[in-house]
């Protein structure tokens, strides 16, 4: 039977050039299929846990929080405090707010981004990567990050409606 390459090969030698070449080729060809694919099972398996963050192939994290950028700020500088990540910037900007860190660990060093997109009034939206290096991101860092800041959020929360309950109920004198 004939090889599909057949057409394109003009001597033996030629052929298995030809046939070596596209096998080489092939797995460079499918390696976006694997990203996609990971990309798939990695929000499925956050969304089936509630976990409720979002994964880009780069493994930059996202999540929304119901909460002003201010509030979002004080809870992720708390965690960010609590995980030992000092802060090294903060820079504002009409559209919200962007902050450097890094792990005091100098035999893993470890530069986290988080920006804060004030999506509305009461809705943030916040991105976090966590980088070692040029090209290795820590994905599950960045989730730590954000699930820590959301439950800071609904600690913050809790402590108001409890403050808001101890208040007379009546007209005072």
């Amino acid at each position: 039977m004939p090889s599909p390459f057949s057409q394109s090969c003009t001597t033996r030698s030629h052929c298995r050039l030809v046939s070596a070449a596209w096998l080489l080729s092939l797995p460079f060809a499918l390696v976006g299929c694997v990203g996609a694919g990971s990309t798939l099972f990695g929000a499925g398996a956050g969304t089936a846990t509630g976990s409720g963050v979002s994964y880009t192939i780069d493994n930059i994290a996202y999540k929304t929080f119901s909460a002003s950028v201010d509030d979002v700020e004080k809870g992720m500088l708390k965690v960010l405090a609590k995980m030992e990540f000092p802060v090294a910037s903060v820079h504002r900007s009409t559209g919200g707010i962007n902050v450097l860190a890094n792990s005091a660990n100098a035999a893993h060093e470890l530069d986290i981004e988080i920006d804060l997109e004030r999506l509305s009034p009461q809705a943030t939206r916040m991105r976090v990567v966590a980088k070692r290096g040029f090209f290795l991101r820590d994905s599950s860092t960045a989730a730590e990050i954000l699930l820590q800041t959301g439950k800071s959020l609904e600690k913050g929360e809790k402590a108001g409606a409890t403050a808001r309950t101890d208040l007379p109920s009546g007209p005072t004198p």
